[in-house]
């Protein structure tokens, strides 16, 4: 590339610099030829002492100076002496104005009449100049330059010739380069997407390496350890019966027990419907809440009931029933929960519900649906210490709610 754009400005340099011999060449030619020019047309004194002068025009007489003279036609009276000239030397080449200055005046005499002929002096015309010819060595000069200018001019051409034809070649060239620039960004692009698809295929690989390894380890951890045995234990399905006596109820949620005290609850929702119940008879329908009792919070509802017939005839018409129409259990923030090693530890809450608990209680579990696994261990260890196990499933979100008219628990 270097060397090509060298050889092109040494070819543009040689015609500039042709151009400007061409140039001074034709100016030189114009100076010489018009410089001969000049030479041939100035004129050239060639006239020498023995070359006879011309002869001045005559004036014509209208006298014969001899009657015997044939050839004599008289043309004019006889001049006057005032415009006769000097008979000695020849006429003078004089112009028509010095020819005038030149007469003499002659001497008085009586005036004799003149007939002027009337004829207009032809003047003589002066000698052609001979045409100069230029030296020999201004046109061979000449004709060197003219010849030197038809070189240079024809190289110049060449020149102009070869420069368009590398113009063309660089035109074609930058055309080629712009093909070629496409082509390799394009492969460069491409280049870059196999380099990212590469680069994820190692990482890729260097994951899987890890993971294989990860894996002989444990395949070789797994062949030196000894094969644990797995008991199985098998039970009839016990008989459920409904219960009737003391209920413990423990609400599993998240793989972890919390002691939900629903019999302290029921005991201050009594209490305070004895102390209120003048008001409550009042309304219709009464909303209220107990609590919080460990971490737990119960909301009811008071409404009238309908009096049967045996209780109307029983009791009379005027009589009014207000009861518990729903309760609803909910845990309140800071509810302390046990995992199962905390639950079977002793000293726990669950354990001491436990111990609290009367022999003929039945352990009564609320379970969502992430946490049966913790209630077949916990109902594994209430059964190995002698109690009735209850289980109520709870749809994920609904809490603990009961009525008069719901089901009773049935124990196992």
């Amino acid at each position: 590339m270097s060397r090509r754009g060298q050889r092109e400005d040494r070819e543009f340099g040689s015609d500039s610099f042709l151009d400007i011999v061409a140039n001074i060449v034709g100016i030189l030619i114009i100076l010489i030829v018009i410089a001969g020019v000049r030479v041939s047309r100035a004129p050239v004194v060639a006239k020498t002492d023995d070359e006879p002068a011309a002869p001045a025009p005559a004036i014509a007489t209208g006298v014969a100076e001899d009657e015997s003279d044939e050839a004599a036609v008289p043309l004019l009276p006889e001049p006057d002496p005032m415009f006769a000239t000097k008979a000695s030397g020849p006429p003078a080449d004089l112009p028509a104005g010095e020819m005038l200055a030149a007469i003499e005046e002659p001497p008085a005499a009586e005036p004799v009449p003149v007939v002027l002929d009337e004829t207009p002096l032809k003047l003589p015309e002066p000698p052609p100049l001979p045409l100069a010819a230029p030296p020999r060595e201004l046109v061979e000069r000449a004709a060197e330059l003219e010849a030197e200018l038809a070189r240079l001019a024809s190289q110049q051409q060449e020149v102009r010739t070869r420069h368009a034809q590398l113009q063309r070649e660089v035109a074609r060239t930058e055309e080629e380069k712009k093909v070629e620039q496409s082509t390799l960004q394009t492969k460069s692009a491409h280049l870059d997407r196999e380099q990212t698809r590469l680069a994820e295929l190692d990482s890729t690989l260097d994951e899987t390496r890890q993971q294989l390894r990860t894996l002989r380890q444990a395949i070789a951890a797994a062949a030196t350890e000894e094969p644990t045995t797995k008991t199985l234990r098998h039970r009839v399905t016990p008989v459920g019966r409904e219960v009737d006596g003391a209920e413990i109820h423990f609400r599993l949620e998240g793989n972890q027990v919390a002691y939900v005290p629903l019999n302290d609850l029921a005991e201050r929702l009594q209490k305070y419907i004895m102390r209120q119940r003048d008001f409550l008879l009042r309304q219709e329908r009464y909303e209220g809440s107990i609590g919080p009792v460990d971490g737990f919070e119960m909301r009811y509802v008071i409404a009238r009931q309908p009096m049967s017939v045996l209780d109307e005839l029983k009791y009379g018409q005027r009589v009014i029933r207000m009861g518990v129409k729903q309760w609803i259990i909910e845990p309140l923030d800071g509810l302390q929960t046990e995992s199962l090693e905390e639950a079977l530890r002793p000293g726990s809450r669950f354990y001491q519900a436990l111990q609290g608990a009367l022999p003929d209680a039945t352990l009564t579990f609320w379970v969502y649906p992430d946490s049966f696994e913790l209630h077949r261990q916990l109902q594994e260890f209430a059964h190995a210490n002698g109690f009735s196990v209850a289980a109520r499933p709870l749809p994920a979100g609904v809490p603990i709610t009961g009525s008069p008219s719901g089901s009773k628990s049935q124990a196992q």
